[in-house]
């Protein structure tokens, strides 16, 4: 089985159709088609997102609340913090699966 996890950032449910990304609507008309009606982690911004997309678990649980976040009372860049408790990316090695993340954003490889 091959699973394709898309997340365009920015990109609104509502904007996904044959007319403005003809490619993206097939994709979805092809599998499975999860759209969550637009629902985000608050607050809506990149890191507390995607923190929780790969570890499945809320901010308050991965500890990713902001795109910066406060570590042992120092400000850091959330890119400089790992979520904390098992991904995806662990649970698909311990499972003896091959992954594979193309990001855009350098920064997401940590988180």
């Amino acid at each position: 089985m091959n699973v394709l996890f898309l997340v365009l950032d920015g990109l609104p449910v509502r904007r996904v159709g044959r007319r403005l990304t003809p490619a993206l609507a097939g994709l979805a008309a092809g599998g499975g088609w999860a759209p969550m009606g637009g629902v985000a982690t608050m607050p809506s911004c990149t890191y507390p997102n995607h923190a929780t997309f790969v570890t499945g678990t809320a901010p308050d649980s991965h500890g990713i609340h902001a795109n910066h976040v406060v570590v042992d009372g120092r400000v850091r860049a959330a890119a400089d913090v790992a979520p904390r408790g098992p991904t995806l990316f662990d649970a698909c090695r311990d499972g003896g699966r091959s992954t594979l993340a193309v990001l855009g954003d350098h920064n997401l490889v940590a988180v």
